[in-house]
């Protein structure tokens, strides 16, 4: 029996797995086929891709990748196989960095629309249960439109109140919260706000805002604009894991010098999405309601 889906090219590739242009001999469009590494496959079904096959049907979000039967900008099927399990989603024209980079002169309003379109997601990822766990702008896919749809749910997990304990090595490195870099166990939604925060400064500067080679100088390079984290500004910080009394010793900046092109209430936002606090670190839910973006199409 003829398969499918048909191979056409690679056009993307991770630790899990490898992405190609495929063909639906169904229908004869093209769609974006993920598929496991077959290393991953020697002891059965890896964990990343059954949480993500979980997670996304339970989402059901215009701007998240979806399972569904209908033919939209969503994830269209699980292909088996008898080596390998793949994913097909309908082909996306780009993600969010490669968006930016084509967009340079986007107006402030459109860049306000298409940051709202991703906390909404995240907002209603949270509302679920669910962490992401790995927001980055390669994980955000961008229709020709621009609307923003989150992808790849291989680091995502379901959670419970009270909060338990969880693995630390999540989040590519430019985009993770500082109490993952320290080595927490038990964190909260607030570790994807921590992304939004990064992402929301290369939307709106397009620069990366915390770029580092190691996870020691991904802390350094937040100590140098944030100051370097104490048990004022985060109480219990000095418990965690990776904690060192010998840490140098930054003050924190203001972060308007760094923040060219966003109003005062654009830092503010920013501000309250980089608190070093977890718990006081502001909500997808109170993003949305903040000044900056309720202005989002003025």
């Amino acid at each position: 029996m003829e398969p499918r889906y048909k191979k056409l090219k690679i056009i993307g590739s991770g630790t899990y797995g490898v992405v190609y242009l495929a063909k639906d001999n169904d229908t004869g469009e093209q769609i974006a086929l993920k598929k496991c590494r077959p290393f991953l496959m020697e002891n059965g079904f890896p964990s990343s891709t059954l949480r993500e096959i979980a997670v996304l049907k339970k989402l059901l979000h215009p701007n998240i990748i979806k399972h569904s039967l209908l033919i939209t900008i969503r994830l269209l099927n699980i292909v088996p196989s008898e080596k390998s399990i793949g994913l097909a989603f309908e082909l996306m024209p780009c993600n969010l960095r490669d968006y930016l980079s084509s967009h340079k002169q986007l107006s402030s309003s459109k860049k306000k629309k298409l940051f709202q379109g991703i906390v909404e997601a995240v907002a209603f990822i949270h509302s679920q249960g669910i962490f992401h766990r790995d927001l980055k702008p390669e994980n955000i896919l961008v229709t020709e439109e621009g609307v923003p749809k989150i992808a790849d749910f291989g680091l995502s997990k379901s959670f419970q109140l009270p909060i338990g304990k969880y693995t630390h090595e999540v989040g590519s490195l430019y985009y993770r919260a500082p109490e993952i870099l320290l080595g927490a166990e038990e964190y909260s939604t607030a570790l994807d706000t921590w992304s939004l925060g990064c992402i929301f400064y290369e939307i709106f500067t397009g620069k990366i805002l915390f770029q580092s080679d190691s996870e020691i100088d991904q802390l350094y390079r937040i100590f140098q604009v944030l100051g370097t984290v104490d048990e004022e500004r985060c109480p219990g910080v000095t418990k965690l894991k990776y904690y060192k009394d010998t840490f140098p010793k930054w003050n924190p900046i203001d972060l308007a010098t760094i923040c060219g092109g966003l109003n005062k209430s654009g830092v503010d936002l920013l501000g309250k999405m980089l608190i070093y606090n977890p718990v006081k670190r502001i909500s997808a839910n109170d993003i949305l309601k903040h000044l900056f973006l309720r202005r989002a199409y003025t």
